[in-house]
């Protein structure tokens, strides 16, 4: 398991990490594992504290792409449990989460994971990460989850997005993927 370096892992609302149990398999880029896996009726989860420096990657992933018309895009910033319920109405085939997330590469590297590859080091009760949503989502509408993750520079409270993660989040919103995936 990939353990977060001091000041790198991703983390959630309490302070905990979230952490990837794997490296990625550099011979696919994530958009051809995301044309790849993903089906027709995918809903994007943007996932971050914007407080947070490059927390704050999935929720600005999810804006832009509202702001490009896509539909099925929702910014859930620190709580995507209390999206599960517009999430299950869409019968999604699959879920694709917008997170920063350590998984030990060079800030602003993005990557695609399957859920199960993460869990959750918490340091309190009050979040129990990604994986009771998965289940939920699995039991309740059959979706297959990932993780888009991109890797953060810094999580500091006010700190700004760093410019590797700003290009990372540039890039994932340019990418013709998403005309495929949320048309």
């Amino acid at each position: 398991m990939t353990r977060p370096r001091p000041g790198r892992g991703a983390g959630t609302r309490d302070g905990s990490q979230v952490v990837c149990s794997h490296r990625p398999d550099a011979s696919e880029s994530w958009e051809d594992s995301l044309r790849r896996a993903v089906g027709p009726r995918c809903v994007v989860l943007g996932i971050g504290n914007r407080l947070r420096g490059d927390d704050a990657a999935g929720c600005l992933v999810a804006e832009a792409l509202m702001q490009r018309g896509f539909g099925r895009v929702l910014d859930c910033g620190e709580t995507p449990e209390n999206y599960l319920g517009k999430v299950t109405e869409s019968e999604p085939s699959d879920v694709l989460f917008v997170d920063a997330v350590d998984f030990d590469a060079e800030p602003g590297t993005v990557w695609l994971f399957g859920a199960e590859s993460f869990q959750v080091q918490s340091l309190s009760t009050h979040s129990a990460g990604l994986g009771p949503l998965v289940d939920f989502l699995r039991g309740s509408c059959g979706a297959v989850c990932r993780v888009l993750a991109v890797q953060p520079a810094g999580l500091a409270r006010g700190a700004d997005l760093s410019e590797p993660v700003r290009e990372a989040v540039e890039r994932i919103v340019a990418s013709d993927v998403w005309g495929d995936l949320l048309a």
